[in-house]
């Protein structure tokens, strides 16, 4: 708005994803949405992370359909080939682990299912503690990554877990070096745009158990590049945990095709080249 009374002649809006999601009261989800639409008339295009962000954009007619671009998500170059080239080798994948789990103070042979990202409603961490309990196995450690407003709350409800079962790693910028230290990779999110830490995850060549929101799926396609579950449903995600840890050839197997899968994609070249067509389409 504020953009538009000053003359700007173009104004972008990127879609990470929606503030109105299945989880609301329904006269909220309406205003929600009644504004994106009033929006949708000041802006000249929105980019939406992930086909289903796009898709979803259309269907609920937040922005005219030829004002709707879909672009993807960058993760940095240098640690990204790093990671990549772990994953790839069988015994620098073993090496990377050991530093992951050093660095995060975790036993070097205890199965460990870790999460990364924010703690807070949308990422829905009382989901994963509670899939850990549904999961049975103390012997498998659970390890979250990030911080945030629920740390209180989460750390009370991990109480029900045995003594060790449950760590909060607090935020931290070395994601693609710590990941190598899961066995899973959760992601027990409500909504999302299209996650980064799920890309990250491939990259390092950790398999992947997530939440069927908004684009996720554009990554993890069911039973072959992860399993898909749905959204407040601990004890199915700790079902799809429970296969992935009783699985390992199979688990191996997802995670390297999601890691060809995304061979190529989400790089600095490609969004960059998405942004300038998007913010200066005559000069692109």
């Amino acid at each position: 708005m504020a953009a538009r009374r000053a003359g700007v002649p173009r104004i972008i809006h990127t879609f990470h994803g929606f503030p109105f999601h299945e989880f609301q009261s329904r006269p909220l989800h309406r205003a929600y949405v009644a504004i994106e639409r009033r929006l949708g008339h000041l802006t000249s295009t929105a980019l939406c992370v992930g086909t289903a962000v796009a898709a979803e954009a259309v269907r609920r007619e937040l922005i005219s359909p030829d004002r709707v671009r879909t672009i993807g998500v960058s993760v940095d170059g240098p640690d990204r080939l790093r990671a990549s080239r772990a994953a790839g080798s069988p015994a620098a994948a073993q090496q990377a682990r050991h530093r992951a789990r050093a660095a995060l103070g975790l036993p070097a042979a205890a199965p460990v299912v870790g999460a990364v990202g924010r703690l807070t409603y949308q990422k829905a961490p009382g989901d994963f503690v509670a899939a850990l309990a549904r999961l049975g196995r103390p012997d498998v450690i659970g390890a979250w990554v990030g911080g945030g407003e629920l740390a209180a709350r989460v750390t009370r409800q991990a109480q029900v877990l045995p003594a060790g079962q449950f760590r909060l790693a607090g935020e931290r910028s070395d994601i693609l070096d710590i990941l190598p230290a899961f066995d899973v990779f959760a992601l027990p999110s409500r909504y999302e745009g299209l996650p980064t830490a799920i890309v990250e995850a491939m990259i390092c060549g950790v398999p992947v158990v997530a939440t069927a929101v908004n684009a996720v799926p554009d990554l993890v396609v069911p039973g072959e590049t992860g399993l898909l579950v749905p959204p407040r449903r601990p004890a199915l995600m700790a079902a799809a945990i429970g296969e992935l840890l009783d699985s390992p050839a199979r688990a191996a197997q997802m995670a390297a095709a999601a890691r060809a899968r995304i061979s190529g994609q989400y790089g600095e070249e490609s969004l960059r080249r998405a942004l300038l067509e998007a913010y200066e389409p005559a000069a692109a």
